[in-house]
Formats: structure tokens, C-alpha cells, sequence
């Protein structure tokens, strides 16, 4: 059983005066806790593209692209959380992305390869959809419903019972401030990634984060090394977990952890301490508000055995 306790109820707002109707509300494929979405690029054939707060762009799998009519630009190579390669990419631009009644045109998508992320999750995965959809649209994820709304900023009005966290960015990636704690009790606050396309775990711990803090995290490793495929090749980390994870007056209990041994991409950042995923995320309603830079999460309850 998972409990969210709310320490400071004062900190949430108090309401709104009416609904507001959203521009497109559309139901997730949910698979490994990530959001897939019917997509297409140029008036393709339907694919299926992860919803991911996480990347800069939109990404397509290298093998998918080479049936797409895109124009390409360039090549080049990609810095990831991977540390033993770059991946390749090539860019292409003037592209049209469709979802659901969303038309987005003239956009930059990067090609790259992907089938680690099919194998992982086991399910065919074409890329990703990341900053231009989050940037264009409030997006709002109910996880338990598999459903996502988006709507116009300017119009959008905000239920009762939502903390709102502040947002700020690394680039186009959203970053908020957490608060870990270990079974001793002691806890350490760090500015974390907020990432919709993170399947290794529901709370990642960067390199640099959990070797300048051992006492902290040292106790909280369980496993030998692990390896796994990522843009910019490998990545080596352990298992664990951390006994609470809390964001602002927000407490979620035991959390699974993946200690990162390779410092890589946007985890090579000596200011940012990890990421969390949708293994946090599923325990509220979530609204990413850009415009505003704000993070606005509804708890709620989720019984489950573990």
C-alpha cells in the first residue's frame, strides 16, 4: 500500500469558477507506466509515440524514419545518458506532426536509434513526442484513467486541491526541486528532472548526486551493476530505493531507485541531482504548465501490493 500524506494544506489552491473545455483529450496506451499516443508525421501511417516532458524534441525511431517522407537537414551525433558512444542522428525539419485534432507543422524531428526502447518495454515504439507539445499546450495526465488532456493556456483555469510546484528548465526539460530521505532519516533536497519517458525506474539518482552525498545513499544499493542501452550508448547503475520521495508538502513512501554509475547527457550536469518518472507521477494528477513554470499535482490514493 502506497499513502501520499499532505503536510501543508495550505499550499494548495482553492478553485476555480468554471470548466474549461480541453482542445484535445485523447487516451494513452499505457505500457511500462509510459504514455503512447496515436501519432503522425507528414500524413504518415498511425504511429505510436511515447508522451515525453523528458526530450527536446520529437524523436523517431532511425528504422521507422526510412519509411516517412521527411526532408532531412543534417547529421550528427547525440549526447545522452549513455557514456560509451554518441548516437547518431539525423535532423529533419518542415515536418507535420498530427495527434488526435493537435496539428503541429513546421517542426524539427531527429532521428535516432530506438529498438532498446521496444526491447525494454516490449511493445513497437516509433519515438517520441517532447518540448514543442508541452510548450504549444497545458498538459494535463491522469495515469490511472490512461487518459491526457491539452489545452490553450490562455484559457485555462486550475481544479481545486493542486500544489503548485515550481518549474524550471534545463533547456525545454522541466526540473523541480525533491527532497530524498533513507531509512535513517536523513534527507537531502536536489533539483530533479520531471520525465514522462523514463522507464528505468521511478526515481533516478545521478552519478555525481549520489557520490557527493555517500552518507546519504550509500546503504540504499541493493544489486551488483546493471547495464542497459541508451542514447549515447550504455548505462550502468544499481537497483535500490529510497525510503520517501517529497515534492513540496507532497510525501510518497518507499520509492524503487536506479544509482547511476555513468555521468552522461543532462546527468553530467553537476546541479542535477536525478529524475523522477512515472512511478512518482502515477500517484497524482499531473499538470505541466509551461507558461506559468509550474508543476501542478493533486494527490491521490493508490492501493496496491507490492
Amino acid at each position: 500500500m502506497k499513502i501520499i500524506s499532505v503536510a501543508v494544506l495550505g499550499l494548495f489552491l482553492s478553485g476555480c469558477a468554471h470548466k474549461v473545455e480541453s482542445v484535445e483529450n485523447l487516451s494513452c496506451k499505457m505500457h511500462s507506466g509510459l504514455c503512447y499516443l496515436d501519432a503522425s508525421l507528414n500524413g504518415s501511417r498511425p504511429l505510436q509515440l511515447i508522451l515525453d516532458s523528458g526530450s527536446s524534441f520529437t524523436v523517431v525511431n532511425a528504422e521507422t524514419s526510412q519509411d516517412l517522407n521527411l526532408y532531412k537537414v543534417s547529421e550528427g551525433f547525440a549526447a545522452g545518458p549513455g557514456s560509451t558512444s554518441s548516437g547518431k542522428y539525423t535532423l529533419y525539419n518542415k515536418v507535420s506532426l498530427r495527434i488526435g485534432k493537435i496539428l503541429l507543422a513546421d517542426q524539427a524531428v531527429i532521428s535516432l536509434p530506438f529498438n532498446y526502447v521496444s526491447a525494454r518495454v516490449g511493445v513497437p515504439t516509433d519515438g517520441t513526442v517532447g518540448a514543442s507539445l508541452f510548450k504549444k499546450y497545458i498538459v494535463k495526465m491522469n495515469y490511472q484513467a490512461g487518459a491526457v488532456e491539452f489545452f490553450n493556456p490562455s484559457e485555462f483555469t486550475v481544479d481545486k486541491g493542486y500544489l503548485q510546484v515550481p518549474l524550471e528548465f534545463e533547456g525545454d526539460v522541466p526540473v523541480i526541486s525533491v527532497n530524498i530521505k533513507n531509512r535513517s532519516g536523513k534527507s537531502i533536497n536536489g533539483r530533479f528532472i520531471v520525465d514522462t519517458g523514463q522507464f528505468l525506474s521511478g526515481l533516478v539518482i545521478s552519478a555525481l548526486f549520489h557520490k557527493n552525498n555517500p552518507a546519504v545513499f550509500e546503504s540504499l544499493k541493493s544489486s551488483p551493476l546493471q547495464n542497459i542501452s541508451a542514447v549515447g550508448g550504455r548505462l550502468q547503475y544499481q537497483k535500490g530505493s529510497v525510503d520517501s520521495v517529497a515534492i513540496g508538502s507532497l510525501e510518497i513512501g518507499t520509492m524503487p531507485t536506479a544509482f547511476l554509475h555513468t555521468a552522461a547527457g543532462i546527468y553530467s550536469k553537476t546541479d542535477i541531482a536525478g529524475g523522477i518518472g512515472p512511478e512518482v507521477l502515477k500517484n497524482f494528477d499531473v499538470i505541466f504548465d509551461y507558461a506559468g513554470k509550474s508543476l501542478w499535482l493533486r494527490p491521490i490514493f493508490i492501493s496496491e501490493s507490492r
